[in-house]
This record gives structure tokens, sequence and C-alpha cells, in this order.
């Protein structure tokens, strides 16, 4: 999610819904990466995680990642709780 464009969080939101309905992602897990955390007025996680409505989300888990592509930060984080969910779903 770029963080830094509020225009477009509906747009987001309305793909997410739609792809987690597919049969074949069912109660697999979900990583939003918030990318632009360095910009000053990039939205917080917590805002992500309300704009997109992930509290409603059911059946499945998910984390909110704050994130920096340009430096790198926070994409280690958020994959590396990504490759845990993933293996535990497969147990």
């Amino acid at each position: 999610v770029d963080s830094g464009d509020r225009d477009r969080t509906h747009e987001v939101r309305e793909n997410m819904m739609a792809m987690l309905n597919e049969d074949g992602l069912r109660a697999v897990p979900l990583l939003v990466v918030c990318n632009k955390q360095d910009l000053p007025d990039a939205m917080t996680t917590e805002e992500v995680s309300g704009v997109l409505a992930l509290h409603d989300v059911e059946g499945r888990k998910w984390m909110v990642q704050s994130a920096c592509a340009a430096t790198g930060a926070g994409l280690e984080e958020g994959l590396r709780w990504l490759t845990c969910a993933a293996s535990a779903r497969n147990r």
C-alpha cells in the first residue's frame, strides 16, 4: 500500500477484498506492507488497518508492516512474519 496516497485507499480495499474472497486464497495469511513510511504525511499502520477494514477480515491471520522500499526498512520483518504464518498454516 502506498501510505502517502490516501486517494486510492478505497480502490486498494476493493481489490484486496476481491482477492481475499478467491477460493484458492481462503485462510491464506495476509501481509499488508505500508510503503513510503518515510514520507511526512504517510498514513500510519493503524490508519491503513482501519481504511482497509482489516479488523473485519475473518478466518485468516493478517499483519500490517510499516516499510520503506527505498531503504529496505521493514521488509525483512514483514516477510519473516509471512513465512512463519504460512508455515504454521501448513502444519
